[in-house]
Order: C-alpha cells, then sequence, then structure tokens
C-alpha cells in the first residue's frame, strides 16, 4: 500500500498517530449518546453519525493533504477485485440470518440510500480507511516506509488500528456491550483486511456498502451488521 501524491509528511508522527483515538472517541461518543442514551430510531440515529463522520473525514483528508481522487484512482482495478470478495463474503454472512420486514413504499429506496449507501461509506472510511492512512502517515513521517520491513510493519499496525476503533464504537451501542463487539470487529476486520491488501479505498467502501444494503434488503430488523437495535 501506498500513499499516491503525499511526500513525506512534515508534521510530527505522534500528530498522525493522534487521529485513530480522536476518530474512537467520536465513534464512540455518537454511538453512545444517541442510541444507548437517547435511542434514537436509525434513520435520525444517522443524522449525527453520518454527519460528523463526513466532517471528521474531510477534516482528516485536509489536514495530510490528501488528494481524495488520486487515493481512489490508486490500484483501483485491484480495489474493485477486493471488493467482490469482501462484498461476497459479508453478503455471504448477511443472507444466512433470518429475514425480517422490510420497508414499504418510497421508504425502501431511502433506506437504501441511507441506512445502505451513506452510513456504510462513512462506515467504511472512518472505521477502516482513516486509521490505516493515520498510521501510514505516522510511520512515514519518521522515515520507516522506505523499506520493505516497514511498510509492512505499517500496513500490519494499521490494521490493529483498525480493529481498536471499530472496537472503540461499536461498544457505544448497547446490543455490543461484551462478547458480541467480537463480531463486529472481525467483519470489519474483512473490510480492512481488503483495503491493506490492495491498497485501494474503494474496497472497503464498495464491499461494506454491499453488506448495507443486503441487510436494508432482506433483514434490516434484525441483522446485527446493522446497529442501532433496540
Amino acid at each position: 500500500m501506498t500513499q499516491p501524491g503525499s511526500a513525506r509528511p512534515k508534521r510530527p508522527w505522534y500528530l498522525h498517530l493522534a487521529w485513530v483515538p480522536a476518530g474512537a472517541f467520536l465513534e464512540f461518543a455518537v454511538a453512545l449518546v444517541f442510541s444507548s442514551w437517547l435511542h434514537w430510531p436509525r434513520r435520525f440515529f444517522l443524522i449525527p453519525y453520518v454527519g460528523l463522520g463526513v466532517a471528521l473525514s474531510y477534516a482528516f483528508f485536509r489536514w495530510n493533504r490528501l488528494s481524495i481522487r488520486r487515493l481512489l484512482r490508486h490500484s483501483w482495478r485491484m480495489g474493485l477485485v477486493g471488493a467482490l470478495v469482501a462484498g461476497l463474503a459479508a453478503v455471504g454472512v448477511v443472507i444466512r440470518q433470518p429475514a425480517s420486514a422490510l420497508a414499504v413504499g418510497w421508504r425502501l429506496p431511502v433506506d437504501v440510500l441511507w441506512s445502505g449507501t451513506a452510513y456504510a461509506a462513512v462506515d467504511a472510511v472512518t472505521l477502516s480507511v482513516i486509521p490505516v492512512l493515520a498510521v501510514w502517515q505516522a510511520f512515514s513521517a519518521v522515515g520507516w516506509v522506505s523499506k520493505p520491513a516497514g511498510r509492512l510493519a505499517a500496513r500490519a499496525a494499521g490494521f490493529a488500528a483498525s480493529l481498536a476503533v471499530a472496537a472503540v464504537y461499536h461498544a457505544g451501542f448497547a446490543q455490543y456491550r461484551g462478547p458480541q463487539v467480537m463480531g463486529a470487529v472481525v467483519g470489519n476486520a474483512i473490510f480492512t483486511a481488503s483495503y491493506v491488501l490492495t491498497g485501494s479505498p474503494l474496497s472497503p467502501v464498495l464491499s461494506h456498502i454491499a453488506m448495507h444494503v443486503a441487510v436494508v434488503l432482506r433483514n434490516p430488523g434484525t441483522a446485527i451488521q446493522l446497529p442501532p437495535h433496540y
């Protein structure tokens, strides 16, 4: 995995790394306040979640002076392959769960766009892309990605950071308190692994969208992949 179009970061490594706990805290706070405490229905919960997630993503890419267009174009063919593989794996888990009632009328396409696409895209960027990129930028700031061993260590550390962020975020939902959180972490690991292996953010974003849309069209009321549930 590389950073297309980005020079060696000029800021200290720890400032790049600080994005990982900052993002985890924001994600956890949104889940805790609007789901566990206020019990907002999913459609309304997504208003602060998507809004703050987009703001976090914009701030991260702008602060790091990363071109989103170049990131999306980088290794995009491998990204599509990774999205297909990870997406099929995730959708396979969804369809093996019991079906539940779907939205009717105009609410169904709205749910596909809102709970399926927007929700999943923010999930993928904040839980997979940003942690991996933040760690890569931190390793790059100290010159460790100039050698194969350093690049491998950066990938491994970025993968671990993504799992930590996913665990903290999902712990904000009451339904994931205790051992249940490990299921969410393992699921997110599939998407992050596809990003680390392909180097393309298209892989986690598109595969995450595929999973969420599958839930919306099959079991939105029960599938664990689409919190919150009450």
